[in-house]
C-alpha cells in the first residue's frame, strides 16, 4: 500500500509540473500565432489576449475549436475569462465567467504549490551530498 501511495505522490508531482510549464507555454504560443477568429471579433477588439487554455471536440455531426482568454487590461475592472468558439460552419460565439478565472487562479496556485513543496524541494535533498562525518 504504501508503495501505490508513492506512486501516486510522484505522478502527482509531475502532472503538477507539467501543468505549471503547459500555462505559460499555451500563452507564449498564442503570443506568436495568434488565432483568427479571436483576434477579429469586435468584442474583444483593443484588449490583449491572454492564452489560458484550448479544446477541441470532434463528431460525427459537429467539429468546433474552443480557445479561452484573459482580457488585459479589462481584467482589472471585471475579473473574467472568455472562452471564444469556432463552429464548423465558422460561426463564432463568445462566453464570459468571472467564476472560471478565480477557480483558474485557485488551481495555478495549488498546482505550483505541489510542484514545488512535492517535487522541486524533494528532488533537491536527493541530489544534495552527503555531509562528511568527521573522522
Amino acid at each position: 500500500m504504501k508503495r501505490w501511495l508513492r506512486v501516486f505522490g510522484w505522478l502527482a508531482v509531475i502532472g503538477c509540473t507539467l501543468f505549471a510549464i503547459v500555462m505559460p507555454v499555451l500563452a507564449i504560443v498564442h503570443a506568436l500565432f495568434p488565432w483568427a477568429p479571436a483576434v477579429e471579433h469586435e468584442q474583444l477588439a483593443g484588449q490583449y489576449l491572454l492564452c489560458v487554455g484550448y479544446s477541441k471536440c470532434q463528431s460525427v455531426q459537429r467539429n468546433c475549436e474552443h480557445r479561452y482568454y484573459v482580457l488585459f487590461p479589462s481584467v482589472f475592472v471585471n475579473p473574467r475569462i472568455v472562452a471564444v468558439t469556432q463552429t464548423q460552419n465558422g460561426d463564432v460565439f463568445v462566453f464570459e465567467s468571472g467564476f472560471a478565472l478565480w477557480f483558474l487562479l485557485l488551481t495555478y496556485g495549488a498546482v505550483c504549490f505541489v510542484a514545488y513543496r512535492f517535487g522541486f524541494r524533494r528532488l533537491r535533498a536527493i541530489r544534495k551530498p552527503p555531509e562528511d562525518v568527521g573522522d
